[in-house]
């Protein structure tokens, strides 16, 4: 891989491409079943996912977060409204919230992470600081609302 960079926004894309086939899949075949809305904990889920997957593929990979923030924007704007999942208003708060909470996990993810796996024998620390930015982002919400 030339340059790792820009790796975090292609995993980004293959989480929320997935996912939004799977909530595609579900509401196609089993219509009873309520489909998940686009909450804090759900998109840091996916932004969880996302810098995992970028973690293991893209080690030590340098993040430029303006061209992170964009991305996600466009990312959670234009993926669940070509998907037929939210419409221009829906899709234009999940791009906002989406970007936020993406560009803070980037960040929060990148530095726990790396102060944590220090050493070998750490090899699960990115695991477990993806599990508990997803606990923060339950949490956040519950002080929220």
């Amino acid at each position: 891989m030339k340059n790792k960079s820009y790796f975090v926004n292609l995993a980004l894309m293959i989480v929320l491409t997935a996912s939004l086939i799977a909530i595609t899949l579900v509401h196609t075949f089993l219509p009873q079943v309520l489909i998940p809305k686009a909450t804090i904990p759900n998109l840091t889920l996916i932004s969880s996912l996302a810098l995992l997957i970028d973690h293991y593929a893209a080690k030590g990979a340098k993040r430029n977060y303006i061209l992170i923030a964009v991305f996600a924007f466009a990312s959670f704007f234009f993926m669940p409204y070509l998907a037929g999942y939210a419409d221009e208003s829906e899709s234009l708060k999940i791009a906002l919230s989406g970007m936020v909470i993406y560009t803070a996990s980037a960040f929060l993810f990148t530095t726990s992470a790396d102060r944590l796996s220090t050493g070998p024998k750490a090899k699960l620390a990115p695991v477990l600081t993806a599990a508990f930015l997803y606990m923060a982002a339950q949490c956040f919400e519950g002080m929220i609302f």
